[in-house]
């Protein structure tokens, strides 16, 4: 029973920080991206890469989202079966 409910908290704990960071990257605007580049903030300039090309890091934590549901997935029900 322990480790059936480690697996699901794992696997909700990382969907739920791949969600948090997915909207954080589309919410933010690109008027403070700029400002944060024009400042010289390593953030800043982090940000713009992402924002100009938003597919990349958009594919990225989607496919940490779906391998964390997977994992999650296999895990819980490997358990269960027990």
């Amino acid at each position: 029973m322990g480790l059936l409910l480690f697996f699901f908290l794992i696997s909700i704990t990382f969907s739920f920080l791949c969600s948090i960071w997915e909207a954080v990257l589309l919410s933010i605007p690109p008027a403070t991206v700029e400002i944060k580049y024009q400042e010289g903030h390593t953030m800043g300039k982090r940000l713009k890469s992402f924002k100009e090309n938003i597919d990349r890091p958009l594919a990225a934590i989607l496919t940490l989202n779906t391998i964390a549901h997977t994992a999650g997935a296999i895990g819980v029900g490997a358990q269960g079966a027990k």
